[in-house]
């Protein structure tokens, strides 16, 4: 089974060794979709050599229309002219640029030939844009530009688009050579009358007196034989009586072969020979003459169309006694008819079927003509990227048509590629055209490509468009978000910057950190000794006893102290990830881990309300929690403290904690400190590192740390956090 895969005919010109052999391999309809695919995809060079080999196809095809002998007008439905050939011009005297537009019966059909006005209603040539019935050899006079009339042979036919009747095409000969050759065959048939006359008068002697006939037979046999056309005699059964030598010449038949034979002998179709039978015994009561053409056979057996007028001989008393015929063989003139007939016949299927393969190409495609481009011709795709019909469009200047074409520049395009006789191609151009009632900016990739004429000069303008609409409105699109992502890292990079700028504040804090514990852990440090060297002078007295309690106290102080500096170290690593953590279990893990054993010791209590869920980290949270209510507690000189907790919704949608005692409350410089934002620092806060972790341990969850007065009447703390 062979490989049935199908090659766009752009991929096989594209990559063939000698593309313009590949291209003019083409069909004509794969040349239009490799020229499309080609502008398209944004190949100049290749667009152009495929447009030229269009135009080149389209102006040999045209050159057969242009270079016809006979004239051939094209009509829209309302009569308008849409086209005329040369021969048109030649025989009517108008040039095609003012004939087009106009009414073709009010410019060359007005009048009957004998002068009278010539309605357009009866006009049976404009009657086909009605009824659809094509007319075939209608003879009539068309007037020429100078008024003068010319006798012409039409035959006109419907131009069908869909079904739908869009026009006429008109093709007519000039038959004033053909009427003159008629009245040169009627004075031929008038001397045949006369020969008829001649001969009828002869049959009258021949029955009145045969010694007459025979004084003059040598006067009548002068005259028969002398006539040029070939003469053919019978009686009224029509046996053969007489022929003479140009019946002979043209028939290969001899006198001797003839006589005593009936003329069926030189019929093709023995039913011809039967039919012009009848017809001659119906006509006798007439003396009309009969025409035909029918085959007939000559003596070598050759066929050819024998073109009969058959006349009555009667005697005096008007009795038929045979027939006289004139043969003339037409056989060249018919097939000259025939083979003239047939070849408008291939050019105007050429011509729709090339006309329907552009209307059906997926470019848009115009031709433009003349100084003052006029189209020529549109097919459906152009119609719907400008929103006008061809109807509209063929025939008129482009700027006239189309007046966004000549606004946006796109004439003077033509202009200069008329001029210049080069082609011009741009991609993603912009045009306002009209879409959907209101006027959008759509892009193309487009191509002019100059067509030249015989003499050198560019006579048409081949346009092909592609609408890249969607293609360029997706580069815009990517174009937007690659500054959306540039707009994104630059923001990445301010964080990163601000995070830097936070670990070098925190390098800050823990340098001075480093000086606060170095003299912190050293006085409970002499603390110890000063009170173990007491111990060692009083040993054995009671005073003993107190001074080693104290020591054992200091050194409690200084395992607060490294604690302290651990968990602050802790506050101050690296970025969390935040989870949804509740609230409630947060502080029944510190209530429990921290001040449990100090409570029991201060008969402390603590209140917790219904808590929310926060975004956080539970060790972070459980830590920044636990110091709160431990200082809370540590720091109420009176024992019995009272701390609640509770939580509420702040207008932004962020969850607030608040942490209320009923101690001394915060002294103004530590809460100035506190709520300026230097709370993270632990040398800015007397009494050591609780509230310096809690600050910490906020803005490592991206919340915010603040105090205030409580209304219990000691200190409040504000926890700012994000809701879960």
């Amino acid at each position: 089974m062979g490989d049935l895969r199908y090659e766009h005919p752009y991929r096989r010109v594209a990559e063939a060794d000698d593309r313009v052999a590949t291209i003019r391999s083409l069909t004509d309809e794969e040349v239009i979709s490799a020229l499309a695919a080609s502008v398209s995809g944004g190949d100049p060079y290749l667009a152009n050599v495929l447009a030229s080999e269009a135009m080149n196809r389209v102006r040999h095809k045209s050159t057969i229309v242009e270079t016809a002998g006979e004239g051939l007008l094209s009509l829209d439905a309302q009569g308008a002219v849409t086209y005329a050939n040369p021969a048109a011009e030649r025989v009517l005297g108008w040039r095609a640029e003012e004939l087009l537009g106009e009414q073709v019966h009010e410019l060359v059909h007005h009048h009957y030939p004998d002068g009278t006005p010539f309605p357009a209603a009866e006009c049976p040539l404009l009657r086909i844009a009605l009824t659809g019935q094509p007319l075939e050899r209608f003879e009539t006079v068309f007037w020429t530009r100078e008024g003068r009339p010319v006798p012409v042979e039409v035959t006109a036919a419907p131009i069908l688009r869909e079904g739908e009747i869009e026009g006429i095409v008109f093709v007519f000969t000039d038959i004033t050579e053909k009427r003159r050759a008629e009245d040169q065959r009627a004075e031929l048939l008038r001397r045949d009358h006369d020969a008829r006359r001649l001969l009828e008068a002869t049959a009258r002697d021949l029955g009145d007196a045969v010694a007459a006939l025979q004084s003059s037979e040598a006067r009548y046999s002068a005259l028969f034989r002398s006539i040029g056309d070939a003469i053919l005699v019978a009686d009224v059964e029509r046996g053969i009586v007489a022929a003479n030598p140009a019946f002979e010449r043209l028939t290969g038949y001899s006198l001797e072969d003839l006589q005593g034979r009936k003329t069926d002998l030189l019929y093709v179709n023995h039913e011809d020979y039967v039919n012009l039978g009848a017809t001659l015994r119906a006509g006798m009561a007439t003396d009309e003459s009969l025409r035909r053409v029918v085959p007939w056979r000559k003596h070598s057996g050759e066929s050819f169309l024998a073109e009969i007028t058959a006349f009555y001989v009667r005697d005096t008393t008007g009795k038929v006694l045979g027939f006289s015929a004139i043969v003339r063989d037409v056989t060249k003139a018919r097939r000259d008819e025939a083979r003239q007939a047939e070849v408008l016949r291939e050019l105007e299927t050429e011509r729709a079927r090339l006309e329907g393969l552009f209307l059906q190409a997926p470019a848009a495609i115009a031709i433009v003509e003349g100084p003052h481009h006029v189209f020529r011709f549109v097919n459906r795709r152009y119609e719907e990227l400008v929103g006008v019909s061809s109807s509209q469009i063929v025939g008129r200047a482009a700027g006239e048509a189309i007046p966004q074409l000549r606004e946006q520049g796109f004439v003077a395009l033509l202009d200069r590629v008329r001029e210049t006789g080069e082609p011009f191609y741009v991609e993603g151009a912009p045009v306002i055209l009209p879409r959907d009632g209101a006027l959008r900016e759509i892009y193309f990739n487009f191509v002019y490509q100059p067509v030249q004429g015989d003499t050198g000069e560019v006579e048409r303008i081949l346009g092909l468009a592609v609408d890249v609409t969607a293609q360029v409105e997706a580069q815009n699109k990517l174009r937007d978000l690659a500054a959306t992502l540039e707009e994104r890292v630059e923001d990445r990079t301010r964080r990163l910057r601000r995070a830097n700028e936070d670990l070098l504040r925190a390098n800050e804090a823990l340098e001075s950190f480093s000086y606060v514990i170095s003299h912190d852990l050293k006085e409970p440090v002499r603390a110890v000794e000063a009170y173990l060297e007491a111990a060692l002078e009083d040993y054995g007295r009671p005073s003993g006893e107190e001074m080693l309690r104290r020591a054992l106290e200091a050194n409690r102080r200084q395992h607060a102290l490294i604690q302290g500096l651990l968990a602050y170290s802790r506050t101050s690593a690296s970025l969390v990830d935040l989870v949804p953590v509740d609230l409630t279990w947060v502080l029944q893990e510190a209530c429990r881990g921290y001040y449990e054993e100090l409570a029991r010791e201060r008969g402390a209590a603590v209140e917790v309300s219904p808590l929310p869920c926060v975004l956080g980290h539970p060790a972070i949270l459980t830590q920044l929690f636990g110091n709160l209510v431990l200082n809370a507690v540590r720091h109420n000189p009176d024992g019995a403290a009272r701390v609640r907790v509770s939580a509420r919704t702040t207008p932004d949608g962020k969850v607030e904690v608040l942490i209320d005692d009923n101690g001394p409350g915060f002294p103004p410089e530590v809460k100035r400190r506190i709520n300026e934002a230097e709370g993270a620092r632990p040398h800015s806060i007397k009494g050591g590192f609780g509230l310096a972790i809690s600050h910490r341990a906020a803005e490592r969850l991206g919340g915010t740390l603040r105090v205030s007065e409580s209304p219990e009447g000691g200190g409040r703390v504000h926890v700012l956090l994000d809701a879960a």
